[in-house]
């Protein structure tokens, strides 16, 4: 299942029962973890393609005119986002970097940092 099928299962499943940043936290954890139980070259390609998508998402969303957040953060969090995009273009990614960072931003979103 993709990363943007996981999304929609997950904003379906707990819009009711959890806030926006648990349900966006919830994204991040998924992405970590597929790509952490990623054993076979296609899961692994696949975890990496759909890091990139959530990534690219991200960057979208935070350049966006509209977006509520503060200017500074939303700079800082495509900082980020530039960031694991370019380690995931590389030939051998450092899954083990992407992993952290998701983990930090769900982290970070859950109140948990």
């Amino acid at each position: 299942m993709s990363v943007s099928q996981h999304v929609v299962k997950a904003y379906g499943q707990a819009a009711r029962l959890r806030s926006q940043r648990e349900q966006d936290a919830e994204i991040f954890r998924r992405a970590a973890d597929r790509l952490s139980k990623a054993e076979q070259p296609i899961d692994v390609t696949r975890a990496l393609v759909d890091n990139q998508t959530l990534w690219r998402t991200v960057i979208g969303l935070v350049n966006d005119p509209s977006n509520p957040l503060p200017e500074a953060l939303r700079a800082q969090i495509a900082s980020v986002g530039h960031t694991v995009l370019r380690v995931l273009d590389q030939s051998m990614p450092d899954i083990d970097f992407v992993i952290f960072v998701n983990q930090a931003i769900a982290d970070g979103l859950s109140g948990r940092a």
